[in-house]
């Protein structure tokens, strides 16, 4: 019924990401996982599209979405994917600490060495951290 409902209020609003995001739960909680994430990816797009009318709503999930995202792509052996969404998280949170070093981590992981370090580099300029990089 909860999915039925969920799905009825995302007709009437394709945008309401907490419908989106119910639904994800749902999906995963039913070990759906590729359905879950998919899901999840909807709604940090349908956030990205409400973001100036939400700002106060969506600010404190958006980032933290993002980055479950990125590792459920990791956890995929997807790199490809999971660099894309480590780069959106840094184009709304260039300050993200976790998204910065973890895309370094990810970068050098895949062979690309000069890329992490231009990222660290710029990380810790941005942000005055000289350890952004060090890692965990």
């Amino acid at each position: 019924a909860a999915v039925e409902a969920y799905n009825q209020a995302l007709t009437i609003d394709p945008d309401a990401w907490e419908a989106w995001i119910n639904l994800s739960d749902i999906h995963s909680i039913r070990g759906e996982d590729d359905l879950a994430l998919t899901y999840l990816e909807r709604a940090y797009d349908a956030m990205g599209r409400v973001y100036d009318d939400q700002t106060v709503l969506v600010r404190p999930w958006y980032s933290p979405m993002g980055l479950m995202i990125v590792r459920d792509h990791a956890a995929r052996s997807d790199p490809v994917t999971a660099e894309f969404w480590y780069r959106r998280v840094l184009y709304w949170d260039p300050y993200n600490r976790e998204a910065l070093s973890e895309l370094a981590e990810l970068l050098r992981a895949n062979g690309d060495a000069p890329s992490a370090e231009a990222l660290c580099a710029e990380g810790i300029a941005r942000i005055g951290d000289a350890t952004l990089c060090d890692g965990p």
